[in-house]
């Protein structure tokens, strides 16, 4: 038995705690010292044992095993008239029967033997062999695996009824979310709205509201909180609650981006931020005055030109600086033109190769497609986005929001 045997024995024991007791060989086979061999022989044939306890007197004085015979075979010595004590190993090992069978393997290893007697108050009261500790370790093992996948398959169980618990209250979080959304785009005579929300999850970082002003000018509002799942769905469900308590009424786009970072900075924590783009529409002038707070910027496609032009503004993060300082910009629209309004889930969207869809693919997108009636753009960037990641999921949530201008 080797050393690594010995561990794994020794520690497959140490997990049971058994003694020799549980599993020793009771009732064992001795003689005497002045026995002879080949009856001692007999003994081992007929008990079918690899040793016999050499005993005197009630103590034992020694043990013959199969290897004491082999050995003496080996050298030529007959066994007629040889007695047992001529042969037998003096002395043995034994081991007590309250002692652990891994002590009994250490011993084993450690003495180089392969059978101990079994003693208590000085009696043999049976034999430990390294059979007895070998045929222990296979029935232990097999019982402990049947144990271990027991427990797994208990523990699994009750992940898989945690996990569907959790799912069913994403699943309720999510429909509350998007009860949060607006039924719809507004229906105006100026203007035509154009959607397309994929949260990555059942519940979205993304959010989106549209607001009618008491001067008669729509707001539009697309916020996208970092990260996604839930953490990112609790900040988007606070700038709606937020925009809708201190900032609805308010007609500067800029001054709508300051009161949402007043309110909202001490309420998100250090990793959280959330990006905003807010515009107001005019149906009469068909102009759009817009602020962003680091969300990806608008892309305006002119439809006398056929070209794509980028809306930019600078303005940070919400919910980093309390005090910070939003721009304000206006571009006058014309009737055919198309605004898009996104997040970055769109130009972050992923192929196979994990190459990103990207701002100047989106821009050549619109310069091919800007001029499709209303509606359509964002119906075909829905089934291009969905063309270039193939089989590859989305990465983030996505919202595209489509303005196309009437006149």
């Amino acid at each position: 038995m080797s050393s690594n045997m010995a561990a794994d024995v020794s520690g497959s024991a140490g997990a049971v705690r058994l003694s020799v007791r549980d599993i020793m060989t009771p009732d064992p086979v001795f003689t005497s010292p002045e026995a002879s061999v080949t009856q001692a022989a007999a003994l081992m044939s007929g008990r079918n044992t690899g040793a016999v306890v050499v005993c005197e007197l009630g103590h034992i004085v020694g043990i013959l095993t199969e290897r004491d015979l082999l050995r003496a075979a080996a050298r030529g010595l007959r066994f007629e008239g040889v007695r047992v004590a001529e042969l037998m190993t003096r002395s043995p090992v034994t081991v007590a029967a309250h002692e652990t069978w891994a002590t009994a393997a250490d011993l084993m290893v450690g003495r180089g033997v392969r059978h101990l007697p079994v003693v208590e108050d000085a009696r043999l009261v049976g034999m430990i062999s390294m059979r007895n500790l070998m045929e222990h370790r296979s029935r232990y093992l097999e019982s402990l695996v049947q144990q271990r996948t027991a427990e797994l398959e208990e523990k699994n169980t009750a992940l898989e009824a945690r996990d569907r618990l959790m799912q069913f209250h994403l699943d309720v979080a999510g429909r509350i979310q998007r009860q949060l959304l607006p039924a719809g785009p507004p229906e105006l005579p100026s203007f035509a709205f154009a959607l397309a929300y994929h949260p990555l999850e059942r519940v979205s970082g993304d959010y989106y509201d549209f607001a009618m002003l008491s001067s008669g000018r729509l707001g539009i509002l697309l916020a996208d909180a970092s990260g996604h799942s839930v953490p990112a769905a609790f900040v988007s469900v606070m700038a709606k609650t937020a925009f809708h308590a201190y900032a609805q009424g308010i007609e500067s786009p800029a001054a709508v981006l300051r009161t949402m970072n007043r309110r909202l900075a001490d309420l998100m924590e250090a990793e959280h931020f959330i990006t905003m783009f807010y515009g107001v529409l005019d149906r009469q002038s068909l102009r759009l005055e817009y602020a962003l707070a680091g969300h990806p910027r608008p892309m305006w496609h002119q439809r006398n030109s056929r070209q794509v032009q980028v809306l930019d503004a600078e303005g940070p993060v919400i919910g980093l600086m309390p005090e910070a300082v939003f721009e304000e910009r206006s571009v006058q629209l014309s009737p055919g033109d198309l605004v898009l309004l996104y997040t970055d889930g769109v130009t972050e969207c992923r192929n196979a190769s994990q190459e990103q869809f990207g701002q100047q693919r989106l821009e050549a997108f619109l310069r091919t497609h800007g001029n499709v009636p209303e509606g359509g753009v964002v119906t075909l960037l829905d089934a291009e986005l969905e063309r270039f990641r193939g089989a590859e999921p989305f990465h983030d949530d996505v919202t595209c929001i489509g303005v196309n201008v009437r006149g």
